[in-house]
């Protein structure tokens, strides 16, 4: 009886064993990575990042504008206009007179659309301050410090707004 020819039966070597593993592994490494890019979109931002998107990435002044009852939105930085890529619901955008009543922005027309907002950001930091409605609800966004503030009418956030004010008139309170 005679042993069967092994010269054509080679099995994989450890060395080959583990370089098929590790490509396996990086192709797997890559088809999540992709997977997970693809489902981490950034969704419209809320009224209550409005302030962050807008300073994101940015060492200079920057203004975001919006037409078409906020379909469109578009950042105005360094004298060139680009998409921002993203929509917000549609709002209306007020500031507060040195009597306390507000008052309802219009912002004009782009390219014959109509504006209906302009938010800007200085080198400093700063921004618009602004009170914007949307979906029942208006939001106060001061200038400089503090987070944006959620109220469920324009008179309370009227109020807001006029409490800086009068902090600063009288700014001997503080002391």
């Amino acid at each position: 009886m005679t042993l069967p020819d092994r010269q054509h039966q080679r099995a994989f070597t450890l060395l080959e064993l583990l370089i098929v593993i590790l490509l396996m592994g990086v192709m797997a490494m890559l088809l999540v990575g992709v997977f997970k890019r693809a489902g981490s979109r950034e969704g419209p931002p809320k009224i209550t990042q409005l302030r962050e998107k807008v300073l994101k990435g940015v060492k200079g002044s920057r203004e975001l504008f919006c037409i078409d009852n906020c379909t469109r939105c578009f950042y105005l930085e360094g004298g060139e206009v680009t998409e921002a890529g993203f929509a917000l619901p549609p709002l209306s955008a007020y500031i507060v007179d040195a009597e306390g009543q507000p008052h309802r922005l219009e912002y004009g027309r782009y390219q014959d659309h109509p504006v209906c907002l302009r938010f800007r950001s200085a080198e400093d930091g700063h921004t618009s301050r602004l009170i914007i409605g949307s979906e029942g609800a208006f939001y106060y966004i001061p200038s400089y410090f503090g987070e944006v503030e959620r109220y469920a009418s324009l008179e309370d956030a009227v109020a807001r707004w006029t409490r800086d004010r009068d902090l600063l008139h009288n700014r001997w309170d503080y002391y």
